[in-house]
Parts: C-alpha cells; structure tokens; sequence
C-alpha cells in the first residue's frame, strides 16, 4: 500500500511506503489533488526558482485549521482526513506568474549566442512555474482545468501588475530588433485590451469544452512552441513573418 506526501512547496505528491507494507506493483497509484499548504518561514518560492536581484512578494495565505498537521515542517491547509478543502486557489500563484514574466523578460532581453540551447534552458525553468500555477487553479483537485478555472488563469496571466506587457515588449523586441515597433505594439494591444484578450483566450483554451489539461497548458505556455505563438497571435502581439524557423522546445507534454 501506498499512501501520499506532499512536499514543502511542488504540487505533485510523491509516494512513501507505509512502514510494514509490501511491495506490489498490482495496484496503480491514483494522483491526488494538490491541496494548498502553508509555509512557516518566509520563502514563497525555492531558491532554485528564484531569478538573483528580482524580489517577490509573499502573498497573504490562509491560515490553516487549527490543529492542522504538519508535513515536512509546512502546517497544511488540508485535515488530518484528506478531505478536499472548499477553496485550493487564493491567490499564490500569482508569486509563480510574476517569476515566469521575470524570466522571459531577462531572457529577451540578454544577447544569446546559441537560442536554441537558451529556449531550452529558459523552458525547463518555466516549467516548474507553470506546473504550480495550474495546480493552483485546479480548484476541485481533478487535474483537469474547467473553463472557469482556465479563464481565472488566463486573467491572471494577462495582469499587468505581473509583468505580462513589459514581458511582450522585450519578447516583440527581440523578434524585430525595433523598440519603437514593441512599444507601439503593446500600446494597441493595451488600447483594445478587452477584445484581444476575448480572442486569445479562445487560443489559450483550444478545445471546444473550454477544459485545459496540464500539458495543454504548458504546451500553451512554454515559449515558442506553435501554441505559443498562436497565443501571441491572437494578442496582436505577433505577426505570421515574425515566425521563427524552428520550435525550441517539445511542443507537447503528453
């Protein structure tokens, strides 16, 4: 038999073996949901995700239950049952968002001798971010993003306050060459933000039932895969000459 835990801050739980358990295979292990978790220091994000010189705010958690037990020195929001808690996303991944832009931000922006290798560093960077923000997202725990779900991502995603336009700017920047055009670009986009970003969620959610699994979305997300530039397509952040000559990463997770 094997029973799940849960790490200090990676949604995917990994297995332990209850002590006096024997091994067998016969059984699939079943994914859990993720259930949100509250940390007792002060770091929001590993060191490893951290980008040196951009700081990130720690967003407000909610406290967890009163007697909640704790896993790997983190108190969890989640009971001693595994009941599934009433709400999973409150807000936290906004602090993954805000990372993710930095990233590609500081990636346009640096002069690269080989892209091919850099878009596949920048990628696997990327990835562990987007993983937790769909988790977080997932509010009933099924691993599968509802349209709902999806369409309080894509908002998130297309914040401001995050980093999304000064991300774009330095991504048409390094397309073009052209600060002018970037600027320029994001200044209409910016002006019918509303009716660009109806049309790119309509690119961000592609099946006809608005449900978005985790590959889907990381395919969306990771940068120059064709789903990718789709997405900034339907921004009217990017133009069909503009088109690299070759995808950099996997173009799908399944």
């Amino acid at each position: 038999m094997y029973v799940p835990s849960t790490g200090p801050i990676m949604s995917s739980p990994y297995m332990t073996q209850e002590p006096g358990a024997i091994p067998s295979f016969a059984q699939p292990v079943m994914s859990q949901p993720y259930f949100l978790q509250e940390p007792t220091s002060k770091t929001a994000v590993p060191a490893a995700f951290q980008d040196p010189g951009v700081p990130v705010p720690l967003p407000a958690l909610a406290a967890a239950p009163q007697g909640a037990p704790a896993v790997n020195g983190i108190r969890t929001a989640r009971p001693s049952n595994f009941a599934t808690p009433a709400v999973i996303d409150d807000g936290t991944a906004a602090v993954f968002l805000q990372q993710y832009f930095s990233l590609v931000k500081s990636h346009c922006e640096t002069r690269l001798v080989n892209k091919k290798s850099a878009m596949r560093e920048l990628n696997g960077k990327l990835f562990p971010l987007i993983v937790e923000a769909f988790h977080r997202h997932d509010r009933d725990g099924d691993g599968v993003l509802n349209k709902q779900e999806a369409h309080i991502l894509f908002t998130l995603f297309v914040s401001d306050r995050l980093g999304f336009s000064d991300a774009a700017r330095a991504m048409i920047y390094q397309q073009t060459g052209d600060s002018e055009k970037a600027a320029d670009r994001v200044a209409q986009y910016s002006k019918f933000k509303e009716m660009y970003d109806k049309r790119a969620f309509q690119a961000f959610v592609s099946d006809e039932d608005g449900y978005m699994q985790l590959h889907e979305v990381l395919s969306t997300l990771s940068l120059h895969t064709d789903k990718h530039m789709a997405l900034f397509k339907a921004f009217g952040l990017q133009e069909a000459d503009e088109e690299t000559e070759e995808s950099y990463y996997v173009d799908h997770y399944a």
